[in-house]
């Protein structure tokens, strides 16, 4: 770290800090009222990315600040967090009005903790990406993404190769189920046993547990929505991909050729179909081929009242990227509706030639999608692979701040790593990508196409 970077962070963490000793009365609020156990580190770890993140803080300072809150708490004593009453009826559960106090109280403490450690704090850049997401003509805004290149910092894996994690989740019949995975899935993945020894099993067995947990949740407070859920990680060459349910990605090689590695989980896939009728369920014609009339996903997480046949189980493939391999583009339907993957060169050559600006490519994909008639929530991440090529990609500008990174090189419109903003948040709250008009979610646990 450079004098410059020591003394930006030391200033702001001063800042921070003070802020957070005056404002005591200050709290967070979390998405639920009770918590179990398993989702301490979840909910700790979007509550400090979302405040953080509203104050344009620089991601590895983020990841650091998470990662000292979150060990406090989960160190602390959490015995009077617990609900009695519901303890009693059930498993466990806490009071998620005290572990947000005990949340806000940990992380004033984690400012001092991460000033000290600064001098052997990383501020080294992941893989460079750009993100568009917009609500589009939709009610309500039911995606939520999840972009994190300081992955091995957030959750302390020093001895671990450098990964970088990216998601989409694009919910239906409510955001319940979007936001949770948001929250959950990618800590239940790293904590699985098998992690370091088997990625791929470590996603099966993290999506399934995050459906059960969300499911039980679901059930507790009466909601009936669901997400499709599409995974990339990163480790070094190695890709990993998992998804369920019909968000798609992309990768694009030389800069010119589409790969499709996907194969979205609809009712009308034969295999898919089978496997429906065959746990007793049906696939109805209603505008699209829909289960039991109703769902146009065969998979996904949540969905509780279409159990078992919509499932969670992934798809999962692993790849080697290769100095070939330019970028990957992952999305939500509301793209691929509309958006054919052999356009997709085209459309990012065309920006880069126009501007030279690779952080406004995901909304250039995102404008022409809605151009073409798209109505849905669209989010897209396009993720570049640099490091892959011999440094041969496109450029992005270079400064010599991580603050002027943060703000600069990424534009107001490609935030360098984030969960998904809370709702209710301003739209000018360091996030200009992202319509900010919610209303009320629907209770429809159909997605309407």
């Amino acid at each position: 770290m450079s004098s410059r970077e020591n003394d930006d962070f030391s200033k702001f963490l001063d800042e921070l800090s003070e802020s957070l000793h005056r404002d005591r009365s200050l709290s967070f609020r979390l998405s639920t009222s009770e918590v179990t156990e398993e989702e301490i580190e979840g909910e700790t770890i979007s509550c400090v990315f979302e405040y953080l993140l509203l104050r344009d803080c620089p991601s590895c300072l983020t990841a650091a600040l998470a990662r000292k809150t979150a060990d406090g708490v989960l160190s602390s004593d959490i015995s009077g967090f617990y609900d009695m009453e519901q303890s009693e009826s059930g498993a466990p559960l806490l009071s998620a009005r005290k572990l947000a106090r005990a949340i806000f109280r940990h992380l004033r403490a984690s400012c001092d903790a991460v000033r000290e450690d600064l001098p052997g704090l990383s501020v080294v850049d992941g893989l460079a990406f750009s993100i568009h997401t917009i609500k589009n003509t939709r009610l309500s805004m039911e995606d939520r993404h999840v972009t994190l290149t300081p992955f091995n910092a957030l959750f302390g894996l020093p001895d671990v190769p450098s990964q970088s994690f990216f998601a989409i989740y694009d919910g239906h019949g409510g955001v319940e189920a979007a936001r949770y995975a948001a929250t959950h899935l990618h800590v239940n993945i790293v904590r699985n046993p098998h992690f370091r020894d088997d990625v791929g099993l470590a996603l099966r067995e993290a999506f399934q547990q995050t459906d059960d947990s969300y499911c039980a949740r679901s059930r507790r407070e009466g909601h009936r929505s669901g997400t499709t859920a599409i995974v990339a990680m990163v480790c070094m060459s190695a890709l990993h991909i998992a998804w369920c349910g019909d968000s798609q990605l992309i990768l694009v090689r030389d800069n010119s050729r589409p790969v499709s590695v996907i194969n979205p989980h609809r009712p009308d896939r034969t295999d898919e179909r089978r496997r429906i009728e065959s746990a007793g369920g049906d696939v109805k014609w209603f505008g699209t081929w829909r289960v039991d009339g109703l769902l146009s996903v065969s998979r996904a997480i949540g969905d509780r009242c279409y159990k078992p046949y919509v499932t969670a189980e992934p798809d999962v493939i692993s790849m080697e990227l290769t100095p070939s391999d330019s970028y990957m583009v992952m999305a939500c339907d509301g793209l691929w509706d509309v958006v054919k993957p052999s356009e997709i060169p085209r459309l990012v050559s065309k920006e880069m030639r126009a501007t030279g600006d690779r952080s406004a490519v995901a909304s250039k994909l995102v404008d022409h999608a809605r151009a073409l008639g798209s109505a849905d929530n669209i989010s897209a991440i396009v993720v570049f692979f640099d490091e892959f090529r011999g440094g041969d990609g496109v450029a992005a500008a270079t400064t010599p701040s991580v603050f002027a990174r943060r703000l600069g090189s990424h534009g107001p419109r490609s935030r360098p790593n984030s969960l998904s903003l809370p709702e209710g948040a301003p739209p000018h709250a360091g996030d200009s990508r992202r319509t900010r008009n919610f209303s009320s979610v629907s209770p429809l646990s159909c997605k309407h196409q």
